[in-house]
Protein backbone atom coordinates (compact mmCIF):
# COMPACT_ATOMS: atom_id res chain seq x y z
CA UNK A 1 0.00 0.00 0.00
CA UNK A 2 1.32 3.48 -0.98
CA UNK A 3 -0.14 6.36 0.68
CA UNK A 4 1.22 9.21 3.10
CA UNK A 5 2.60 8.11 6.79
CA UNK A 6 -0.42 7.72 9.09
CA UNK A 7 0.64 10.58 11.00
CA UNK A 8 0.02 12.95 8.42
CA UNK A 9 -3.27 11.66 7.86
CA UNK A 10 -5.23 14.48 9.68
CA UNK A 11 -8.13 15.21 7.44
CA UNK A 12 -11.50 13.02 7.82
CA UNK A 13 -14.36 12.56 5.28
CA UNK A 14 -16.43 15.38 6.87
CA UNK A 15 -13.53 18.05 6.28
CA UNK A 16 -13.02 16.84 2.53
CA UNK A 17 -17.46 16.94 2.29
CA UNK A 18 -17.45 20.23 3.64
CA UNK A 19 -14.37 21.59 1.53
CA UNK A 20 -16.19 20.32 -1.71
CA UNK A 21 -19.26 21.85 -0.88
CA UNK A 22 -17.73 25.48 -0.22
CA UNK A 23 -15.55 25.26 -3.07
CA UNK A 24 -18.59 24.15 -5.44
CA UNK A 25 -20.46 26.99 -3.76
CA UNK A 26 -17.77 29.32 -5.14
CA UNK A 27 -17.99 28.08 -8.61
CA UNK A 28 -21.37 27.61 -8.74
CA UNK A 29 -21.48 31.26 -8.26
CA UNK A 30 -19.16 32.28 -10.91
CA UNK A 31 -21.64 29.82 -13.11
CA UNK A 32 -25.04 30.97 -11.97
CA UNK A 33 -24.82 34.37 -11.15
CA UNK A 34 -21.96 36.27 -12.21
CA UNK A 35 -21.80 34.73 -15.71
CA UNK A 36 -25.13 36.47 -16.60
CA UNK A 37 -24.28 39.55 -14.82
CA UNK A 38 -23.48 40.93 -18.16
CA UNK A 39 -26.70 40.35 -19.82
CA UNK A 40 -28.60 42.16 -16.46
CA UNK A 41 -26.12 45.45 -16.16
CA UNK A 42 -24.87 47.67 -18.06
CA UNK A 43 -21.46 47.98 -17.00
CA UNK A 44 -18.46 49.99 -18.10
CA UNK A 45 -15.20 48.25 -19.27
CA UNK A 46 -13.09 48.20 -15.96
CA UNK A 47 -16.00 46.92 -14.13
CA UNK A 48 -16.25 44.54 -17.05
CA UNK A 49 -12.47 43.19 -16.59
CA UNK A 50 -12.99 43.34 -12.68
CA UNK A 51 -16.36 41.25 -13.13
CA UNK A 52 -14.13 38.38 -15.68
CA UNK A 53 -11.09 37.97 -12.92
CA UNK A 54 -13.42 37.46 -10.21
CA UNK A 55 -15.39 35.21 -12.48
CA UNK A 56 -12.03 33.08 -13.27
CA UNK A 57 -11.23 32.83 -9.71
CA UNK A 58 -14.37 31.45 -8.57
CA UNK A 59 -14.86 29.09 -11.39
CA UNK A 60 -10.77 27.82 -10.76
CA UNK A 61 -11.42 27.55 -7.25
CA UNK A 62 -14.54 25.13 -8.08
CA UNK A 63 -12.17 22.59 -9.73
CA UNK A 64 -10.86 21.29 -6.30
CA UNK A 65 -14.99 19.91 -5.99
CA UNK A 66 -15.55 17.15 -8.09
CA UNK A 67 -12.21 15.02 -7.77
CA UNK A 68 -13.55 15.22 -3.64
CA UNK A 69 -16.67 14.06 -4.66
CA UNK A 70 -15.40 11.17 -6.70
CA UNK A 71 -12.92 10.21 -4.29
CA UNK A 72 -15.59 9.73 -1.51
CA UNK A 73 -17.72 8.06 -3.81
CA UNK A 74 -15.34 5.33 -3.78
CA UNK A 75 -14.92 5.60 -0.23
CA UNK A 76 -18.35 5.21 0.28
CA UNK A 77 -18.56 2.30 -2.14
CA UNK A 78 -16.10 0.46 -0.11
CA UNK A 79 -18.04 0.71 2.98
CA UNK A 80 -21.09 0.82 2.37
CA UNK A 81 -23.38 -1.92 3.65
CA UNK A 82 -25.87 -1.71 0.88
CA UNK A 83 -24.39 -0.58 -2.31
CA UNK A 84 -28.37 -0.83 -3.87
CA UNK A 85 -29.35 1.35 -1.57
CA UNK A 86 -26.33 3.92 -2.00
CA UNK A 87 -27.45 3.74 -6.00
CA UNK A 88 -30.88 4.43 -4.99
CA UNK A 89 -29.65 7.31 -2.97
CA UNK A 90 -27.88 8.98 -6.20
CA UNK A 91 -31.07 8.21 -8.54
CA UNK A 92 -33.70 10.12 -6.67
CA UNK A 93 -30.95 13.38 -5.89
CA UNK A 94 -30.05 13.31 -9.24
CA UNK A 95 -33.89 13.35 -9.96
CA UNK A 96 -34.48 16.33 -7.33
CA UNK A 97 -31.23 17.94 -8.47
CA UNK A 98 -32.15 18.11 -12.17
CA UNK A 99 -34.89 21.06 -12.51
CA UNK A 100 -32.38 23.20 -10.00
CA UNK A 101 -29.85 22.83 -12.55
CA UNK A 102 -31.56 23.16 -15.75
CA UNK A 103 -33.03 26.81 -13.72
CA UNK A 104 -29.36 27.82 -12.43
CA UNK A 105 -27.41 27.46 -15.29
CA UNK A 106 -30.37 27.44 -18.61
CA UNK A 107 -33.32 29.62 -16.93
CA UNK A 108 -35.62 26.58 -17.51
CA UNK A 109 -36.06 22.92 -18.12
CA UNK A 110 -33.16 21.66 -20.46
CA UNK A 111 -32.52 18.44 -21.60
CA UNK A 112 -28.69 19.16 -22.80
CA UNK A 113 -26.88 18.92 -19.50
CA UNK A 114 -27.54 16.70 -16.76
CA UNK A 115 -26.53 17.20 -13.55
CA UNK A 116 -23.33 15.84 -11.68
CA UNK A 117 -25.34 12.91 -9.10
CA UNK A 118 -25.66 11.24 -12.67
CA UNK A 119 -21.91 11.40 -13.71
CA UNK A 120 -21.60 10.46 -10.24
CA UNK A 121 -24.39 7.51 -10.22
CA UNK A 122 -23.23 6.06 -13.51
CA UNK A 123 -19.47 6.06 -12.13
CA UNK A 124 -20.72 3.76 -8.80
CA UNK A 125 -22.70 1.55 -11.34
CA UNK A 126 -19.49 0.84 -13.33
CA UNK A 127 -17.71 0.05 -10.46
CA UNK A 128 -20.11 -1.85 -8.98
CA UNK A 129 -20.12 -4.09 -12.17
CA UNK A 130 -16.54 -4.27 -12.20
CA UNK A 131 -16.26 -5.53 -8.63
CA UNK A 132 -19.43 -8.00 -9.18
CA UNK A 133 -16.99 -9.47 -12.40
CA UNK A 134 -13.87 -9.97 -10.12
CA UNK A 135 -16.02 -11.53 -7.06
CA UNK A 136 -17.59 -13.37 -9.74
CA UNK A 137 -14.47 -14.97 -11.04
CA UNK A 138 -13.62 -16.07 -7.40
CA UNK A 139 -15.88 -17.64 -6.69
CA UNK A 140 -16.20 -19.90 -9.46
CA UNK A 141 -11.95 -20.12 -9.34
CA UNK A 142 -11.71 -19.15 -12.62
CA UNK A 143 -8.07 -19.95 -13.64
CA UNK A 144 -6.07 -17.06 -14.72
CA UNK A 145 -3.12 -19.02 -15.82
CA UNK A 146 -4.89 -19.52 -19.01
CA UNK A 147 -4.70 -16.67 -21.85
CA UNK A 148 -8.73 -17.07 -22.93
CA UNK A 149 -9.79 -16.02 -19.17
CA UNK A 150 -7.39 -13.66 -18.95
CA UNK A 151 -8.61 -12.33 -22.68
CA UNK A 152 -12.59 -12.67 -21.03
CA UNK A 153 -11.67 -10.82 -18.19
CA UNK A 154 -10.02 -8.18 -19.74
CA UNK A 155 -13.13 -7.97 -22.25
CA UNK A 156 -15.75 -7.88 -19.43
CA UNK A 157 -13.95 -5.08 -17.48
CA UNK A 158 -13.19 -2.95 -20.17
CA UNK A 159 -16.74 -3.51 -21.65
CA UNK A 160 -18.05 -2.01 -18.22
CA UNK A 161 -16.24 1.10 -17.71
CA UNK A 162 -16.91 1.93 -21.65
CA UNK A 163 -20.87 1.29 -20.96
CA UNK A 164 -20.50 3.50 -18.29
CA UNK A 165 -18.82 6.09 -19.70
CA UNK A 166 -20.21 5.87 -22.74
CA UNK A 167 -23.87 6.97 -21.32
CA UNK A 168 -22.43 9.03 -19.59
CA UNK A 169 -21.46 10.89 -23.02
CA UNK A 170 -25.17 9.89 -24.05
CA UNK A 171 -26.68 12.06 -21.19
CA UNK A 172 -24.01 14.80 -21.41
CA UNK A 173 -23.98 14.92 -17.66
CA UNK A 174 -21.22 17.02 -15.53
CA UNK A 175 -17.96 15.92 -16.64
CA UNK A 176 -19.43 13.13 -18.72
CA UNK A 177 -17.06 10.23 -19.25
CA UNK A 178 -14.01 12.18 -17.42
CA UNK A 179 -16.03 12.11 -14.31
CA UNK A 180 -16.67 8.22 -14.93
CA UNK A 181 -13.13 7.73 -15.63
CA UNK A 182 -11.82 9.27 -12.44
CA UNK A 183 -13.94 7.29 -9.96
CA UNK A 184 -12.34 4.13 -11.64
CA UNK A 185 -9.00 5.53 -11.10
CA UNK A 186 -10.06 6.14 -7.46
CA UNK A 187 -11.58 2.84 -7.15
CA UNK A 188 -8.65 0.47 -9.27
CA UNK A 189 -5.82 2.15 -7.58
CA UNK A 190 -7.29 2.55 -4.31
CA UNK A 191 -4.45 1.01 -2.36
CA UNK A 192 -2.16 2.96 -3.74
CA UNK A 193 -3.45 6.60 -3.13
CA UNK A 194 -0.28 8.52 -4.59
CA UNK A 195 -0.72 6.91 -7.61
CA UNK A 196 -3.75 7.30 -8.02
CA UNK A 197 -3.75 10.92 -7.15
CA UNK A 198 -0.61 11.39 -9.85
CA UNK A 199 -2.99 9.42 -12.57
CA UNK A 200 -6.00 11.24 -11.37
CA UNK A 201 -4.71 14.53 -11.78
CA UNK A 202 -2.61 13.98 -15.24
CA UNK A 203 -6.07 12.99 -16.65
CA UNK A 204 -7.81 15.80 -15.67
CA UNK A 205 -5.01 18.22 -16.69
CA UNK A 206 -5.00 16.15 -19.94
CA UNK A 207 -8.19 15.94 -21.13
CA UNK A 208 -9.96 18.78 -19.44
CA UNK A 209 -7.09 21.22 -18.75
CA UNK A 210 -8.34 21.78 -15.09
CA UNK A 211 -4.64 22.37 -13.32
CA UNK A 212 -6.39 23.99 -10.21
CA UNK A 213 -8.49 20.88 -9.23
CA UNK A 214 -4.31 19.79 -7.82
CA UNK A 215 -5.43 21.15 -3.98
CA UNK A 216 -7.88 18.25 -3.73
CA UNK A 217 -5.67 15.22 -4.89
CA UNK A 218 -3.42 16.70 -2.18
CA UNK A 219 -6.20 16.72 0.18
CA UNK A 220 -6.88 13.23 -0.92
CA UNK A 221 -3.21 12.16 0.47
CA UNK A 222 -4.08 13.55 3.82
CA UNK A 223 -7.51 11.31 4.45
CA UNK A 224 -7.60 9.28 7.21
CA UNK A 225 -10.29 6.78 6.21
CA UNK A 226 -12.54 8.62 9.15
CA UNK A 227 -16.19 9.93 8.02
CA UNK A 228 -16.02 12.41 10.82
CA UNK A 229 -19.63 13.85 11.87
CA UNK A 230 -20.54 10.47 13.44
CA UNK A 231 -21.41 11.37 17.03
CA UNK A 232 -24.23 13.44 16.71
CA UNK A 233 -27.75 12.49 16.02
CA UNK A 234 -28.49 14.83 12.78
CA UNK A 235 -28.18 12.78 9.66
CA UNK A 236 -25.08 15.25 7.95
CA UNK A 237 -25.40 12.64 4.99
CA UNK A 238 -28.62 13.58 3.51
CA UNK A 239 -27.35 17.56 4.62
CA UNK A 240 -24.86 17.26 2.37
CA UNK A 241 -26.98 15.64 -0.65
CA UNK A 242 -29.77 17.59 -0.09
CA UNK A 243 -27.17 20.89 -0.22
CA UNK A 244 -26.58 20.63 -4.04
CA UNK A 245 -30.40 21.27 -5.18
CA UNK A 246 -30.89 23.60 -2.73
CA UNK A 247 -28.26 25.95 -3.25
CA UNK A 248 -28.51 25.52 -7.14
CA UNK A 249 -32.35 26.65 -6.35
CA UNK A 250 -31.02 29.65 -4.55
CA UNK A 251 -28.98 31.17 -6.68
CA UNK A 252 -30.95 31.16 -9.24
CA UNK A 253 -33.35 33.05 -7.31
CA UNK A 254 -31.17 35.77 -6.50
CA UNK A 255 -30.23 35.82 -9.91
CA UNK A 256 -34.06 36.63 -10.76
CA UNK A 257 -34.27 39.17 -7.79
CA UNK A 258 -31.30 40.65 -8.99
CA UNK A 259 -32.81 41.00 -12.87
Amino acid sequence: MFQMNKKYQILNGSVLKITAIITMLIDHIGAAILYFIPTLFLLNPENQKNLELFYGIFRNVGRIAFPLFCFLLVEGFVHTKNVKKYMLRLFIFALVSELPFDLAFYDGIAFVHQNVFWTLLLGLITIYGIDWIIQFARREQVDFSKVKNQVLMAIGLCGVGMIGGGLSVLMNTDYSYHGVLLILIFYVLRHNRIMAGLIGYMTFVTFLYEPFCLPAFIMIQFYNGKKGLTKTKINYQYIFYAFYPVHLLILYLIRMLMS
